[in-house]
Parts: C-alpha cells; structure tokens; sequence
C-alpha cells in the first residue's frame, strides 16, 4: 500500500477514470476485458482516487475470496470448520495473491470470480454459475483457459448433467461473443509485439514453485531458492499422489483446475509467449485449495510436518519480497518535479511506461514521450497515449521540460 504506482496501476487509474463508452471503446483496443475497469470507475468516483483508495478494491475483492476459500473447503471438500480456518490462513499468506491483492489491477478479481466459478459449478448452482463465469470473462482473456478445465472435468465426471445444463456453460460464451468481436482486431494484429519472452529452461524447472510464490525471474532476488521450493514442493504433490493412486473427482478437478492450464500454457510459451504467472493466477487459487486437501488426506503428523514447511516457504518468499521486490519511489520524483516545475513548463519521459505514471502524480501538467512515435510499441498501452502525446522536439526557451530517465532521475532542459 506504500509503494508507488507502477506503470500498469498508473494505467487503470487513466482507463477507469474515463466516460464509460469512451472507456469501452479504449480498452477493447488494449488486452485486457473492461469490467475490472468499469468497476473501479464507479469506485473512485465514490472513494477517490489516492493509491490506497484505488489498491483497496483489490484488497476487497482479495477478503471476499478468502471467504470463498472456505466455503469451497467446507462445502465441497468437507473439510471440518476448524481444520478449514488452518488452510484458510495458509491461503491468506500465500505471496502470489496477496501481492496482487494489492495492486491496482484486475488479477485479485480475477481470482475471486474464477473460484466463485468453480465453487458454483461443484455446488451446481447453475444460474451463479453462469453468472460469474460470464463476469470472469470480461475480467480476463485467460479465463476461457479454465472454462475449459471445466467442461473437461463435466465430461469425465458429469457428463450426462453436462448435457442437460449445457446452456449454462454456452450462455456465457455466447455473452461474450459481442465483445470478443468488438476486440478481436487488437488481439489478432497487435499482440505479435507482445513483451513477453519465450520460456527458458530455468523458468520450466521452476514453474511450480512460480505457481506457489508467484515469483518472476525478472525481479532476480529469489533464483537461488526458487528451485530448492520447486523441489520440496513436488516431494510433496509425489508423496501424496503415490499414496493416492485412486482419483476422486474432487480430487481430478483440483489436478486439472490447478495445473491443466498452468501448464499447457508454459509448454506453448518454448514456442508462443504466453507464460505470465499472473495472467495464470487462477491456477494458483486451485494450487491452494490441492495442497489443503492433500494435507486433509495425510496423517496428522505429515499434516504437521507438510503445513510447517509450507509456512517456512511462504515466510522465507515474503520476507525477501518486502526486501528486494520495490517498484521504484518515483512519486517522490514527480512530486519533486511539481514543486519546481512553473505553470507552462512541462514533463517528458524517456521511457514510454513512465507516461502512466507521471500522468497519475502530476495531473495539472502536460506529459510527453520522448521519442519518435514509431520507436514507442504498442503494448506499453499505446491505445490509452493521444498522438499528440509523442513528440520529439524540446520545448522553446522560457518553457522548461522536465525530462525523467528511467533511474527516476530528470534533467531540465529546453530549446533555444
């Protein structure tokens, strides 16, 4: 909650706080659905839009899941009350989500819609069901990934309830359609200069410990242990697994909702880019919710031994989380710039992500990137930077720029 806005808060904040249409229309040609936005909207309208008033409807909707963690543990996995608040807790800790819980974007949302999902297909409340299926699709593209999961599961498991609810699993699609086609261009052209990279081997050896921590190699602190999480981490999937060789479908639909997608995704990522642990946050909701019933299936002293060592992991990972995963102090920059700045100067930023940024802490100023528009790649949310709004000449003297580099360090400069 103290930290700065990074590039992509800044970004929600500059999209939800736009007209609905326009907000509409702008987001369709960026990456992401438009509910999350359009609920922050309202939201800031109501509470404002300071970093923890934005941060704090993730927080919300991050509480409301841990509520949800323990109505699917009570209710479909009939795990004993008292026993549940145990597993409930290790969830609420779990770094992953709780990072994301948050920040100022729509994965905790995310989260919770995908886990009211699939607490409404097992509980077969058909019409919620559909319902949160349909919101979770206009939260985030990735969650079709776990549609699928689903009708997976119902046609080994259920299959014959599948044929007579099937309107409630095509009706949210058929939902979705209108917006789909209304995106379909920008998913289909602008997504070949996508950031992501290719996954490495390294990241593959360790992907189930990304699953568990939510770690990405960018942030470099956590490499050494990553591995030494990953494999404690399978000794405890392998013991579990070998000690139950017969699948319950509870069981199945934890395998297939936790690494069905997870993985599918990663193998795809050697040849198409598409591994991003937080795009695949809803594997780490049902990662969760597996290593609580394994530890419900083993006995009470493995219980014990298994719950200590994931709390010492999850312990170890936050802790060097709060050390070494900051997002960089740039408020106090911008806020250094504001003060010194004159009423026609301006403020120009190298880096085309700290457009976002700027623009969020000095509101009453124009903002450039500078740099040729052509060098400035789409996916840095070139749909929400007007035009006007890349430019390559300083301004003439007395008007200042202020021009921020990437060190969060400025320069004033100006033509003569």
């Amino acid at each position: 909650m103290t930290q700065s806005f990074w590039r992509d808060e800044a970004f929600s904040y500059l999209m939800a706080r736009m007209p609905i249409l326009q907000m509409l229309y702008t987001t369709a040609r960026d990456f992401n659905p438009p509910l999350y936005y359009g609920i922050l909207h309202f939201w800031m309208n109501i509470f404002g839009s300071s970093e923890v008033a934005i941060r704090s409807l993730s927080l919300i909707f991050f509480a409301i899941s841990v509520l949800y963690f323990l109505l699917f543990l009570v209710d479909i996995l009939k795990v004993p009350e008292k026993r549940a608040h145990i597993y409930v807790f290790l969830y609420a800790l779990n770094p992953f989500l709780l990072y994301y819980g948050i920040e100022a974007r729509m994965y905790s949302l995310f989260a919770l819609l995908t886990l009211c999902a699939f607490y409404y297909l097992l509980k077969k409340e058909w019409k919620w069901y559909a319902v949160f299926t349909t919101l979770a699709l206009y939260t985030h593209y990735f969650f079709l990934f776990a549609l699928v999961t689903q009708i997976i599961y119902m046609v080994l498991y259920e299959r014959e309830e599948l044929k007579k609810k099937f309107k409630y699993f095509i009706a949210p699609i058929i939902i979705f359609i209108p917006w789909i086609y209304y995106a379909l261009p920008t998913l289909l052209h602008k997504t070949n200069e996508f950031w992501i990279t290719a996954l490495s081997p390294f990241q593959a050896i360790n992907t189930i410990g990304v699953l568990f921590t939510g770690y990405e190699p960018i942030w470099v602190f956590y490499d050494k242990y990553i591995i030494f999480v990953s494999i404690m981490l399978l000794i405890i999937l392998g013991y579990f697994l070998t000690r139950k060789l017969h699948h319950d479908k509870h069981l199945s639909m934890l395998l297939l909702w936790a690494f069905g997608a997870y993985f599918t995704i990663a193998i795809i990522s050697f040849v198409k880019p598409l591994f991003v642990p937080r795009y695949l946050i809803f594997s780490a909701v049902g990662f969760n919710l597996l290593l609580a019933y394994m530890m419900e299936h083993v006995p009470q002293r493995t219980k014990i031994i298994i719950g200590v060592i994931l709390f010492t992991m999850l312990i170890h990972y936050s802790y060097n989380e709060s050390l070494f995963k900051r997002k960089g102090n740039i408020r106090k920059t911008l806020h250094e710039i504001s003060t010194l700045a004159g009423p026609n100067d301006v403020v120009y930023v190298t880096n085309p992500g700290a457009y976002f940024t700027a623009s969020y802490y000095i509101r009453d100023r124009k903002v450039f990137i500078y740099q040729s528009p052509e060098s400035v790649p789409y996916f840095v949310g070139l749909a929400l930077i007007p035009s006007s709004s890349i430019i390559q000449l300083l301004p003439s003297y007395p008007v200042k720029a202020f021009v921020l580099k990437d060190d969060f360090q400025y320069e004033i400069v100006s033509s003569q």
